[in-house]
């Protein structure tokens, strides 16, 4: 176990400075001991951390069960606003759309003059 979080950490040093680390670390044992994840789910608490303190638009899950289920989302809202933090989008694969899926079926602007 301790390989595995040395790991972690080196992987995340290349891309984060302590400071960030820090602050993860901190939001993740926050969402733990306000009981937004148990302790088996401690690693899903990290992921939350870092699409809240990183400019995402949304944090994608397909686990409807622990992520992607309205009573968690309020709980980690009443966190992150306790805390004075953004308020995180979480959503399944199936509502993100994109741009390019929007205009099937309409015909282009561009393309029609």
């Amino acid at each position: 176990m301790r390989n595995r979080w040395l790991n972690f950490i080196q992987r995340c040093m290349k891309y984060s400075s302590l400071g960030a680390l820090t602050q993860i670390f901190a939001l993740q044992k926050l969402l733990y001991r306000a009981k937004v994840v148990t302790r088996k789910d401690f690693n899903d608490a990290r992921h939350i951390a870092i699409a809240t303190l990183h400019p995402v638009d949304a944090l994608v899950s397909w686990s409807f069960r622990d992520r992607v289920n309205l009573s968690r989302i309020r709980r980690i809202h009443a966190v992150n606003i306790a805390r004075g933090l953004p308020l995180l989008a979480i959503v399944s694969p199936q509502e993100v759309v994109y741009e390019s899926e929007r205009r099937v079926g309409k015909p282009d602007a561009k393309a029609a003059t």
